[in-house]
């Protein structure tokens, strides 16, 4: 009986991993630059901060600069960034989340999902060429901490992906 359930263990590991090994790279949108990557990335995170509920915002911090990531086996990159939501009043984050996520699931250009991130739960919203914004409480709970990436372009000859943008 035990050898049988090693097979199909075995043959379920194998199926997985062969669908993993068929997936394309994901697009890329090969006309952006990291300048309009980045642009782009931060005036969706401020659309982000504007929908929480004024109730519960002391103030938002954004990154100045971010770094370039690489998001295909191309060696196109994505630009990351990020922002700190500072909190007051007893945030609700359930009511957080859910105003971001209406907001984001109601546009054609965004999608949304949920998911835990240790024991908190956090939405990532999913735009166009693998650009993501995902959001969540810090661990103390006094902060919403905002991890971007733009969509994915191609690194451009005079750039390096060690630099901060």
């Amino acid at each position: 009986m035990k050898g049988w359930l090693v097979v199909a263990a075995l043959a379920v590991l194998l199926v997985s991993m062969a669908g993993c090994a068929s997936q394309p790279d994901k697009k890329v949108d090969e006309n952006m630059t990291v300048a309009e990557a980045k642009s782009l990335t931060q005036r969706v995170e401020l659309e982000i901060t504007d929908t929480i509920p004024e109730l519960y915002v002391d103030r938002v911090e954004q990154q100045k600069e971010g770094v370039l990531m690489t998001c295909s086996s191309d060696g196109d990159v994505q630009w990351a960034g990020g922002a700190t939501v500072y909190l007051k009043n007893s945030p609700n984050f359930e009511e957080i989340l859910a105003a971001i996520e209406a907001k984001f699931s109601e546009s054609e250009n965004y999608s949304t999902g949920r998911h835990l991130d240790g024991s908190r739960e956090v939405l990532d919203v999913i735009g166009n060429n693998q650009s993501t914004w995902t959001i969540g409480p810090s661990a103390n709970q006094t902060t919403l901490a905002l991890s971007c990436w733009s969509p994915c372009f191609p690194l451009q000859e005079d750039m390096s992906p060690s630099d901060r943008y």
